[in-house]
């Protein structure tokens, strides 16, 4: 998800494909709702692979966030370290029908 902040700020405001649709609830019950989806080529600072993702644009005056990554996206990409020393296998659901959870090893720097 993405805050049309953002995507404003970064001049992709035209590229956002319109819809209106629910896509999440938040913590206090409230409905998250898209009001688009844009794709949006990025980096990790300090890295060189570019990144080409679609974000669901979210309007909102206060939310707490700019930009959210899920888990998919963040382990595929090495965003998120855990210990300091090795390997760590981090446990990962490849979808809520598969009754078994796939193992993905991610190396730490």
């Amino acid at each position: 998800m993405i805050t049309s902040e953002v995507v404003s700020s970064l001049g992709y405001t035209s590229k956002i494909q319109s819809c209106d649709k629910a896509i999440g609830i938040c913590i206090d019950g409230h409905e998250i709702r898209s009001a688009g989806v844009v794709n949006i080529q990025w980096h990790v600072v300090g890295g060189y692979h570019i990144v080409e993702s679609w974000f669901q644009v979210v309007e909102g005056e206060s939310l707490p966030w700019q930009i959210v990554l899920g888990a998919e996206t963040c382990i595929k990409y090495h965003l998120l370290t855990v210990g300091v020393f090795g390997k760590v296998q981090v446990p990962h659901k490849k979808s809520k029908s598969k009754q078994h959870e796939r193992v993905i090893p991610v190396s730490l720097y």
